[in-house]
């Protein structure tokens, strides 16, 4: 990922869930019984890029500020590019 424009969000909905043995999913609201979380937001119009699909990357934070990631699920560090020395 590239350096990114700004955009906002209007609304942002976060759902944790427990997925059971069989694959069913249910709604938990305790964070130990979570093993998975859904997203829903919406974004306010940006008049600089073009309409279309997009590509989102959420970053979770843990309460220390680390970044919470499983590279066996195909997640994994992001890199502020801003920031890098060359």
């Amino acid at each position: 990922m590239d350096i990114a424009n700004a955009i906002k969000i209007n609304f942002l909905e976060v759902k944790g869930y427990e997925v059971k043995d069989d694959g069913k999913i249910k709604e938990k609201s305790k964070a130990k019984d979570v093993d998975m979380l859904r997203i829903c937001f919406l974004t306010e119009t940006n008049v600089v890029t073009p309409a279309g699909d997009k590509t989102f990357y959420v970053r979770y934070i843990n309460p220390m500020g680390e970044t919470v990631y499983l590279e066996s699920e195909g997640s994994g560090v992001l890199v502020n590019k801003l920031t890098i020395r060359k």
